[in-house]
């Protein structure tokens, strides 16, 4: 991926604001009364953290949203919490579907108050901290689990579709 670029500098709404929306699915939507207009962006978002020593705390130290072939970064909450701004206002009534893998973990980061309160009909958890999917409602973002929806890990999905970049192991243990 070569075009990376600090969240700052990235023109978002411009970049969402030009895009399609997914045809509405067909037939019978059952009892499911509203079904949102998705913009039509494959997007991910994922952080890396580092354990603090003689804890069980983590930080995070990067956070890395794609938008089909482009990486988006920061360094804080704050600058996410910038960027998903710029990214509702280019939404202008859609949603964005973004996946995470392993959305258990980076959720616990997102559900902290200072980042987004999640209210309990937002959240899709197949079981106790094991999160499918997180709505942000007021931000028109639904994050999904990728790692539940194909029940392989990172690397092995990667190798099972070729990928040519593969996934790189990190110490986590580095401040």
């Amino acid at each position: 991926m070569t075009n990376v670029y600090p969240a700052s500098e990235f023109d978002i709404v411009s970049y969402i604001r030009g895009r399609d929306t997914l045809p509405r699915p067909s037939g019978n939507m059952g009892v499911r009364k509203y079904q949102p207009d998705y913009v039509d962006i494959v997007s991910a978002f994922d952080i890396e953290v580092s354990n603090l020593p003689d804890s069980q705390q983590a930080v995070m130290y990067i956070w890395q949203w794609a938008f089909d072939d482009i990486c988006v970064y920061g360094r804080t909450w704050k600058e996410f919490i910038n960027f998903r701004h710029r990214v509702r206002f280019a939404l202008d009534n859609r949603y964005l579907v973004v996946w995470v893998h392993n959305l258990s973990y980076e959720f616990q980061f997102l559900a902290d108050p200072s980042i987004y309160q999640f209210k309990a009909a937002e959240v899709f958890a197949v079981r106790p901290r094991k999160i499918l999917k997180a709505t942000m409602k007021d931000w028109q973002l639904e994050f999904r689990c990728s790692y539940l929806h194909c029940n392989m890990s990172l690397a092995k999905f990667l190798d099972r579709h070729q990928v040519e970049h593969a996934k790189l192991e990190l110490d986590y243990h580095k401040i």
